[in-house]
């Protein structure tokens, strides 16, 4: 029997009512509703990460991320966009520009700020008749929510980096936003702005996409992706270990949120969008993410849940989404996975698409439906709408406990492996025969190509046994948050895998904090 149809048919059971009397029970305003596409896998709709009116999103959906325009390829610049040039208002402090992407309600420019030739990223809003919005003609519902959650995303990155006197090394490999044109200003024709360093022109995923068609000798693979690692980890090193009042959280770290700079080399972590903080001025404990990319102790059904809360300690959340990226690197990058545009996904980590389904499935009979039944009833009496609340929370958490038993069973595998049978372990979390839409599943996802390990796949965990990293990057893996070791602990742990030697214990001195 679907689970679906069962819960279906469970609410109107209970929630039943005479012909005569109106029906006042309503489902929660998810979005997910209403959009149940690829998007809903892996990309994190604006409204709700950033603070917006619900009334506003539909139209926030079609405008990526500040930070994400800031690093789009060339290949964005099409004819369609020539005609977009800096506004004469912001000529004195820029030259050299070029558009790197548009949306609903901006253009992102490529420019050289004449005080010092520093190349930066420019993003200029416009308003809804597609003029450059300043403060007189910006007076929307939606103008004002697109350049209020800008300045927002501004300021928490300004915050963030109130460290960089105390971790210049790890500060580089977070983006910056340099200058706020929104904050304050009721008055002036300068249209609203803000300038952020330029992180680069591909994200992980295309650039990493790019070197897989490349054909690389296998070690020359291996070395790319540990530096791309060895990158995000001093950026989650500055943000989740601080020495500031606050300690963040990105929330939805993968990576097409992570870019590579093309003249240092260095990976860096952008679109502070959904970014949570630990400390002083810090109100607000969930954000949108992407749910493959969330741990285990959160739900993967963004069809409830879309937006999530971390839990302690403050880097065990980002931890554990960067190892997923590593796994999702590891892969041939044919998970046939693909962005509106038609744009391929490269690193896509398929273990929690396989385990999503695989918890549904668990899911799908009536014992299940009877415990979230009982689960509600204890909260809410029937035919409420606090009584549907609680069915919808109640089936998340159910989720989350099949979908942390089953990702406990492949980790306990692995530990339990030695040899070539943990280096079976470890490829079963990146192989995928296939994976289609079962009929009892309660959340579609899209189907999955075959994944095949790829050539330096054997190479990599070569490595990673060799050095004991597959430990630090098990313990990263965990389904508990309190396991997981801090960014800079991973960070010494990698040190020894860039080198290619063991540390003393098998870095085991490494995971227990």
């Amino acid at each position: 029997m679907m689970f679906t149809t069962a819960l279906v048919v469970l609410i109107k059971v209970v929630s039943c009512r005479p012909e005569e009397t109106p029906w006042e029970v309503m489902p929660p305003d998810h979005q997910s509703f209403h959009h149940l596409t690829f998007l809903e896998v892996l990309h994190v709709e604006q409204g709700s990460e950033r603070r917006v009116e619900p009334k506003t999103d539909t139209i926030l959906r079609r405008m990526p991320s500040l930070a994400n325009l800031a690093v789009q390829g060339p290949h964005l610049v099409l004819q369609a966009l020539m005609g977009f040039e800096l506004p004469d208002a912001l000529e004195s402090k820029y030259k050299d520009d070029a558009t790197l992407g548009t949306g609903t309600f901006g253009v992102t420019f490529l420019a050289t700020r004449k005080a010092d030739n520093q190349k930066v990223a420019v993003k200029v809003f416009k308003d809804e008749k597609g003029s450059w919005a300043t403060p007189a003609t910006c007076k929307s519902v939606q103008c004002l929510a697109v350049v209020t959650s800008s300045a927002s995303e501004c300021l928490d990155t300004q915050r963030i980096h109130d460290a960089d006197s105390e971790d210049r090394e790890a500060s580089d490999h977070v983006v910056k936003c340099l200058y706020d044109g929104i904050t304050g200003r009721r008055t002036g024709s300068e249209p609203y702005y803000i300038e952020m360093s330029f992180a680069g022109l591909d994200d992980v995923d295309k650039w990493w996409g790019k070197k897989l068609k490349q054909k690389l000798a296998d070690g020359d693979y291996v070395q790319h992706l540990k530096s791309v690692a060895k990158g995000v980890y001093f950026g989650l090193r500055f943000m989740a270990e601080s020495k500031t009042a606050n300690q963040w959280v990105h929330m939805d770290l993968k990576p097409q949120n992570m870019v590579i700079n093309e003249d240092t080399g260095q990976t860096v972590i952008v679109d502070m969008g959904t970014v949570v903080c630990k400390g002083l001025r810090c109100p607000r404990q969930l954000s949108g993410t992407t749910p493959i990319f969330r741990p285990p102790e959160v739900s993967h059904l963004s069809l409830f849940q879309q937006q999530v809360e971390w839990h302690e300690p403050v880097w065990s959340f980002d931890v554990h989404s960067a190892a997923l990226s590593i796994l999702g690197m590891a892969t041939d990058g044919n998970s046939g996975l693909v962005m509106p545009g038609g744009v391929s996904l490269a690193a896509v980590p398929v273990l929690p698409v396989l385990l999503t389904n695989g918890a549904q499935n668990s899911m799908s009979n009536w014992a299940t439906v009877q415990k979230v039944v009982d689960c509600a009833s204890a909260v809410a009496t029937p035919a409420t709408q606090k009584f549907f609340n609680a069915l919808v929370q109640c089936t998340s958490d159910i989720s989350i406990e099949h979908y942390k038993k089953l990702f406990d069973e492949r980790l306990e595998a692995i530990r339990k492996a030695t040899g070539n049978e943990r280096k079976a372990a470890w490829a079963s979390l990146v192989h995928c025969r296939t994976s289609k839409t079962p009929a009892t599943t309660l959340y579609a996802l899209p189907d999955l190509k075959a994944t095949q390990v790829p050539k330096f796949f054997w190479t990599l965990v070569d490595d990673w046994m060799k050095t004991g990293f597959d430990e630090v990057l098990l313990k990263a893996l965990s389904t508990e948050p309190t396991e997981r070791p801090k960014p800079s602990k991973i960070l010494e742990a990698y040190l020894g895998c860039l080198l290619g030697f063991r540390a003393p214990g098998n870095f085991r001195w490494l995971v227990k904090g």
